[in-house]
């Protein structure tokens, strides 16, 4: 199985792992992965330090409903800010550093 390992220091170090049944998925994902990786760089170098359900959904590439759930999980670092669920985004991406499985 093609499998690829990319570590990015933003302000904090994090992993991306991506697994795939063919080389074309692999390319597929890791395409995927830099333009996300991207968008989290522009929002550190904006001083973002908070993304909402939406951008986190945007990033993630999953459906508001779904972040919803995530952000409403105990073991995940999100927080109410005023009506809004935030996460910090150090926070976020070491989240996603650590393997999770259901």
């Amino acid at each position: 199985m093609p499998a690829i390992r990319i570590e990015i220091d933003v302000p904090q170090k994090f992993t991306i792992n991506i697994e795939a049944d063919t080389t074309e998925q692999l390319q597929n994902s890791f395409e995927i992965a830099v333009s996300q990786t991207k968008d989290l760089m522009e929002n550190v170098k904006n001083g973002t330090k908070f993304i909402s359900i939406k951008e986190a959904a945007k990033q993630l590439g999953w459906s508001e409903p779904t972040v919803q759930e995530l952000f409403s999980r105990a073991d995940f670092p999100s927080c109410d800010f005023a009506k809004k669920k935030v996460v910090e985004l150090s926070a976020f991406l070491k989240y996603f550093s650590v393997p999770r499985r259901k």
